[in-house]
């Protein structure tokens, strides 16, 4: 028999919370635990202009004035513009059951934003402090079962609440956002369930310890009896126990030995089910039950293990993690049980293994799905961005702080999913009483939960030797030590204490593609070229002791797709109608569409290694592959191998067998049995665990892939010279040369343009300015078989170049270019040719290498396909504002996050059309209307895409005072990523810009840096508006804009001007557009072809490519051809 003991009486670093289980069970009680989530039969009512509770019931505020509401939900996605600072209240109507009679009634809160107070049946409850963590009220006395009750909850935004919720989501996100419940308790009843495991030193046999409280009420007597039952609901055998719970002993410990448990992990989730049934008086009042696995956390060194590694039952593990927000697209920072599931899935899909839930605890419904389907969480308390630089705005409320960490703790210590607390994100530590509050956090945990490790995020002004278990570094660079303990931002090593032995946890790295919008508007490869970055990050962390593993930044888009009249609040990163932070989702967008960035996660964090390159021909012998095995806990041995045989498109064998035997972390030999392996064939690999969760696919060619291109003789070349032109032609193909322009004016293939303009130099980057011509010579050669072109030109940049065409009478067009003067050198994003296209082009198709060798048929960066211009049901479905898209991410043709909803220029092409492809064999463009083809024909080193915009409105650049006027003091200055590199810039109040304009409109183009503020603007004699022009992420905002239209057509005069108090922050100008919106602007169509091509704006650590150096003398060469007969491929 083991018997119960008392709990150890301790001085308590601060108040324990109750938040008693959750009944499966209470006697007499049909249903103890109801939803007070809105539904058909729940109704939830919101006045906006009611501030007071006395207001609530007032005969002057009428029925009709309270609209039904959403909960949970954010307020202000539906409508509704909530102001910081300021009380409103919500009201419904309760139905109490008959058979809540006699029980102790709880209405239970699972997060209310930020502040709360609760009335029943107008009576005060309670108040509450922190939007994400779960409360409760008793609200026994208030109620009669049977009876209907009234229900008001008032809650305030407060914009000192240290987790800075609506701050962060650029606006207001107060409301009820996490589940309401109505749950019926017996009187005497379980106060608290929880367990902790304890393992053998062979982690072969377990002991249970279990912590369960009581509230005992009326009587004097009661006691637990324990069951325990395995996956399969089958009894598990438990040794005698004795719980009795008396007036002196509510709060009793007990440790029970069980033999060969299936052990608990990420990869193999195995739960069990643990009943508590409390008895009193031979009648069973209650039963709980909670989820237990069986897992153990080792750190710090303990039973002799590496203090720079963290252990899960025994073995080694790395993190491959993501952080995450909660978001849901049409209710704003709100999930449902239905969306945790689908995450927990996706990010399992993704080969994701932890999540952080930053910046703040995540639902119950989320934790409960990293149970049941496998994923270790970070779990952070609602703490952000305090004293991140010293003292500032923010209310040090011990009270606040504490409260929702305890809270945080009781709710969810016994998921076996949670494997870190974390203290606070980007969070300054302070020596003096500043500090009070994260180290009265971290005591709090160390005494009350010290079975996981704990961690802040990320050491930053640790001023005072404390130091928690594990290090976070934000935003290492790709080729840092990752088990480095960074120091960052500003803050030297002397400033604070280091535990040099910890180990890292890289908790924000790899940020995605997000904030660098001109690339992003420019080329969607951007998204693509970032998988090179976190494959490197990776593997860099894999093999590096000390290094825990990361948590990318982040998980799923954090945009609000606001309704019309609710304003985006505080700060402003969006270029578009949407509002938030950024497009940062690594996984997906807010409709859980997987993104691109999805498929090149889930192969960068694969646990199954191999070589993505040829593989060899081995004859009639078997096929030999070396394989890495990156899991944490599962050897090679339990995962199936699916091949697949394929020459060209056609597959000629296929069979599945077990993985070899290799170990986590070891190297072995995957072998496919002998045959007669044929150079041109391809393998297919898919990997799937015993779950059915296929981990990674390869498809592995034998040798490189090879292309054959048809040779269309047309005859000889003639040439034809007057005044004004060169034409150059037989009877299939016909180029013609203007002359002055020393230009290229028409290309066509069997009397069809495929090319209306070019060759130009592009150079991404920088403003080359206009062409000047200096001479064109045409001539023919080789007996007709060649015509070459000579052109020399310069541009007002003062680049100067030479471009030599050779076209063929196949109708191939190869243009070597050598830069004759390069001034001055500067860095590029792209550096190649471009060429004006027809406007009538319907798509693109190519093929090329890549990363990896397989891709998901709808991924933008797929080795081979087709991109269609125009989504083929764009004319019937229509992308809109807030409207779920039933199509594919790559199919968009609108970015509400990079353009406004009503925005005219925008929708005209695909994402997938506008992607560049890197490292073509081939990229060729299709018209519509016509068979014939434009192609670039290369040998994998070069990359291609389509610009495909409407023409582009007058632009008038900050430099030009011939238009524009400044009064004050106003400084230029140089910056590449800004119209013309160049900005002006000040911040002396009442200094003003002007320029008069004709048109219908406007739209400034100015920069957000940390050192900017606010600026005015005003139209004509209209009153001036202030906008938020700040940003403090970090890194500078480009081409910002504020967009002015509907004007009548006329002159208009703009003034821009920096505040009077505007406590020394800056207004940039980068430049204006001028519209008019009585003219229907013309298509313009370019074909870029590059030689070199980065992503410096991913930045934030990231691999971005490398330099691009052009310098004089440089020398290229690209080759066209226009033609009407398909590629013939002999893939491998």
């Amino acid at each position: 028999m083991i018997t119960a003991y008392k709990a150890p009486s301790l001085e308590a670093v601060w108040p324990r919370p109750t938040i008693a289980p959750k009944p499966s069970y209470v006697t007499g009680t049909a249903d103890p635990v109801i939803s007070l989530n809105t539904s058909a039969h729940m109704h939830w009512l919101f006045n906006s202009d009611v501030h007071a509770i006395a207001a609530v019931t007032a005969p002057s505020t009428t029925a009709s004035m309270w609209k039904e509401v959403t909960v949970p939900g954010e307020l202000a996605m539906q409508g509704y513009d909530i102001e910081n600072d300021t009380a409103y209240f919500y009201k419904t109507v309760l139905a109490i059951p008959n058979d809540y009679k006699d029980k102790t009634i709880i209405l239970r809160f699972h997060g209310v934003y930020s502040k709360a107070r609760v009335w029943v049946n107008g009576t005060f409850i309670r108040e509450h402090q922190g939007g994400f963590t779960t409360w409760d009220c008793n609200i026994t006395q208030q109620v009669v079962a049977g009876e209907a009750a009234s229900l008001v909850v008032e809650f305030v935004d407060d914009i000192m609440d240290p987790s800075i919720g609506s701050k962060y989501a650029h606006h207001n996100i107060g409301g009820i956002l996490r589940d309401v419940e109505l749950i019926a308790l017996p009187q005497v009843h379980l106060t608290r369930l929880h367990y902790e495991v304890d393992f053998d030193e062979k982690y072969e046999n377990a002991e249970l310890k279990l912590m369960i409280g009581a509230q005992l009420a009326h009587t004097r007597e009661a006691h637990v009896q324990l069951e325990l039952f395995d996956a399969n609901l089958h009894s598990v055998s438990l040794e005698q126990h004795d719980i009795h719970f008396t007036d002196d002993r509510s709060e009793l410990c007990l440790t029970l030995p069980v033999e060969q448990p299936h052990k608990w992990n990420a990869e193999r989730p195995y739960l069990y089910t643990l009943r508590a049934s409390l008895i009193s008086e031979q009648l069973l009042l209650e039963a709980v039950e909670i989820k237990v696995g069986f897992r153990k956390i080792t750190y710090a060194g303990a039973n002799g293990t590496d203090p720079r590694e963290v252990y899960v039952n025994g073995e080694r593990i790395k993190l491959r993690g993501t952080c995450r927000h909660s978001i849901h697209p049409e209710l704003g920072r709100v999930t449902s049980a239905e969306l945790d599931q689908q995450d927990v899935k996706m990010l399992r899909e993704q080969n994701v293994n932890y999540v952080r839930t930053s910046h703040y605890p995540p639902t119950e419904a989320f934790l409960a799905a990293c149970d049941e389907l496998g994923m270790y969480v970070e779990e952070e308390t609602a703490v952000n961005f305090q004293y991140a630089n010293g003292p500032g705005p923010w209310r040090d409320d011990e009270v606040w702080y504490m409260n929702q960490l305890a809270e945080m703790i009781e709710r969810d210590r016994s998921h076996p999913s949670v494997l870190i607390w974390s203290l606070a994100n980007e969070c300054g530590w302070r020596k003096n009483e500043e500090g009070n509050k994260f180290r009265r956090q971290l005591a709090y945990v160390r005494q009350e939960e010290p079975t996981r490790p704990t961690k802040f995020s990320y050491p930053f002004l640790v001023e005072d030797g404390s130091t928690t278990d594990i290090y976070s570094a934000h935003y290492a660079g790709y080729q840092d030590d990752m088990a480095h303990h960074l120091v960052s931002y500003g803050v030297s090593r002397e400033d604070i204490v280091i535990n040099e032995s910890s180990p890292v946890i890289h908790d924000e790295y790899a940020h995605i593609a997000c904030y660098n919008l001109n690339e992003l508007m420019r080329d969607n490869n951007v998204r693509n070229f970032w998988g090179e970055s976190i494959l490197r990050f990776w593997e860099r962390i894999v093999n590096t002791t000390g290094a825990l593993g990361g948590a990318l930044w982040a998980n799923i888009d954090d945009i609000f797709l606001l309704p019309d009249g609710v304003p985006e609040r505080h700060q402003q990163h969006s270029l578009g109608s949407a509002a938030g932070y950024g497009e940062w989702g690594n996984m997906s967008d807010i409709w859980r569409r997987p993104k691109p960035e999805f498929w090149l996660t889930k192969k960068a964090y694969s646990p199954v290694r191999l070589t993505e390159q040829p593989a060899g021909n081995p004859g009639d012998a078997p096929l030999m592959l070396s394989i890495k095995n990156w899991f944490n806990h599962t050897n090679l041995n339990d995962v199936s191998v699916h091949c697949e045989i394929y020459k060209e498109d056609s597959r000629i064998e296929a069979y599945t067998f077990q993985g070899p035997d290799v170990k986590p972390y070891e190297e072995g030999i995957l072998t496919l049995p002998k045959r007669a392996w044929e150079d041109h064939e391809r393998i297919r690999l898919s990997f799937q665990m015993q779950d059915g969760l296929i981990v990674d696919e390869y498809e592995i060619p034998i040798t490189p892939p090879q292309f054959q291109y048809r040779e269309e003789v047309g005859g000889k070349l003639m040439l034809e010279e007057s005044d004004q032109r060169y034409r150059i032609n037989n009877d299939r193909v016909t180029f013609i040369y203007d002359k002055h322009a020393a230009q290229l004016l028409e290309a066509s293939f069997n009397g069809n343009t495929l090319l209306s303009g070019g060759p130009q130099l592009h150079a991404a980057g920088i403003e080359l300015g206009r062409w000047i011509p200096e001479s064109i010579q045409a001539e023919i050669m080789d007996g007709g078989k060649h015509a070459i072109v000579t052109i020399v030109g310069h541009y007002n940049a003062g680049w100067r170049v030479q471009f030599v065409q050779t076209i063929s009478e196949t109708g191939t067009i190869e243009t070597r270019y050598m830069l004759l003067d390069v001034q001055p050198e500067q860095p590029l994003q792209e550096f190649g040719l471009s060429f004006r296209l027809p406007a009538h082009l319907e798509c693109v198709e190519w093929e090329k290498s890549g990363l990896y060798s397989a891709y998901p048929e709808h991924h933008i960066g797929r080795l081979r396909g087709r991109a269609k211009r125009v989504r083929a049901d764009y004319d019937r479905c229509p992308d809109q504002y807030g409207v779920r898209p039933n199509w594919e991410w790559k199919d968009d043709m609108r970015n509400y996050y990079l353009e406004a909803k009503d925005n005219p220029r925008s929708g005209i092409v695909t994402n997938d059309f506008k992607t560049m492809r890197e490292h073509i064999y081939y990229y060729q463009v299709g018209f519509e209307s016509i068979k014939e083809w434009l192609r670039v024909e290369s040998k994998g080193h070069e990359a291609a895409r389509v610009r495909y915009e409407l023409e582009q409105p007058q632009r008038v650049n900050d430099t030009d005072t011939s238009i524009l006027t400044y009064t004050g003091e106003w400084s230029q200055g140089q910056d590449s990523k800004c119209y013309q590199g160049t900005e002006t810039f000040s911040n002396q109040p009442g200094a003003s810009a002007s320029f008069e304009f004709y048109g219908t409109g406007v739209q400034l183009l100015y920069k957000k840096q940390s050192n900017t503020g606010s600026l005015l603007i005003q139209v004509d004699d209209h009153p001036a508006q202030l906008i938020a022009a700040h940003s403090d992420i970090g890194m500078p905002l480009y081409q910002q804009r504020i967009d002015i239209q509907d004007l009548p057509l006329g002159s208009h005069k703009l003034t821009v001007q920096v505040p009077e108090h505007n406590d020394g922050a800056y207004v940039i100008i980068d430049a204006f557009e001028i519209l008019n919106n009585t003219v229907s602007p013309a298509v313009e169509a370019e074909l870029i072809i590059n030689q070199a091509w980065n992503y410096e704006g991913l930045s934030w650590g990231n691999y971005g490519g490398e330099a691009i150096e052009v310098h004089t003398g440089c020398a290229y060469s690209t080759t066209l051809r226009l033609t009407d007969s398909p590629v013939v491929s002999k893939r491998g």
